[in-house]
């Protein structure tokens, strides 16, 4: 999974040596791209620039769509519940081939990532609300050790598992066996069995720590981005936001970079069983 800037590169300079080592990966199908609702909002900004060529190198390349950001988190608390409770669950389901295979919220048969952009820059995919929510998490990171991520930091997970419990308790009384979500969480051994969240939440609590950070949306890109990255093989971010992974200590740390170069070594060790990726189901 690369970034925004990463996946600019590679389709604007396939033929530079960092490009073209990621590319003989993809093109023998030793890995597969993987984008997010979040790197196709970006693309379709009428600023940038490298669009028709980000186009053209998902056109030509086999891709995984990200399952969006709510329903993998959605999973990861199902999974705990389940696994609090001593019950069988699938892994999260978070890359598909298309929209159709999200899972909660399905979107359009055979949506592709090119079809998204081209909605999106039409007007027609909601890109500005998905904006002004990254513009609103932007903002409020600015409450810095006045936020309740900092000040209470297990606060936002517990109200997001009370939510969860809250909505299958309405369709199924005895869901979870009665457990609270603080219980639950506890029995699972806490934030490190909710992965995304983990990732997500690890590089915002270390923004906020910043004090002369000036936040911008882009950042809150990089953290939704950052929310997939233990289950991708190999993650490429921009340099800040990999100091924040490693100054949060995400246990999927090993296998982000801020280079394209690195990208093949850590392919490599992934595929040898040296560096391993978080379960997901399916594709």
């Amino acid at each position: 999974m690369l970034d925004t800037n990463h996946l600019s590169h590679l389709a604007r300079f396939p033929g530079a040596a960092d490009s073209a080592a990621v590319l003989e990966y993809l093109e023998r199908g030793h890995a597969t791209l993987a984008v997010t609702l979040f790197q196709l909002v970006e693309l379709s900004d009428p600023k940038f620039q490298s669009v028709e060529a980000a186009k053209a190198l998902l056109g030509s390349l086999p891709h995984f769509l990200a399952n969006p950001f709510e329903n993998v988190a959605e999973e990861e608390l199902a999974l705990a519940c389940a696994s609090a409770t001593g019950r069988k669950r699938r892994a999260p389901r978070v890359f598909a081939r298309d929209t159709s295979e999200w899972g909660h919220h399905i979107g359009p048969v055979g949506g592709s990532a090119v079809d998204m952009i081209d909605a999106f820059a039409s007007g027609h995919g909601e890109r500005e609300g998905i904006v002004r929510v990254a513009e609103w998490g932007a903002v409020s990171s600015m409450l810095k050790d006045k936020a309740v991520l900092i000040r209470d930091p297990m606060r936002p997970l517990t109200a997001a598992m009370e939510r969860h419990l809250e909505e299958h308790r309405s369709r199924v009384p005895t869901y979870a066996d009665g457990l609270s979500a603080g219980e639950i969480i506890s029995r699972v051994g806490g934030k490190p069995a909710f992965p995304g969240f983990q990732a997500q939440e690890g590089l915002v609590a270390e923004r906020m720590k910043q004090r002369g950070q000036q936040s911008k949306s882009n950042d809150v890109f990089d953290e939704y981005t950052t929310f997939y990255a233990p289950y991708a093989a190999v993650t490429a971010l921009d340099g800040p936001t990999v100091h924040r992974a490693k100054m949060a200590k995400l246990p999927c740390v090993a296998r982000i970079t801020k280079s394209l170069t690195d990208v093949p070594i850590l392919l490599d060790r992934v595929i040898a069983g040296e560096l391993v990726p978080q379960l997901s189901e399916g594709w």
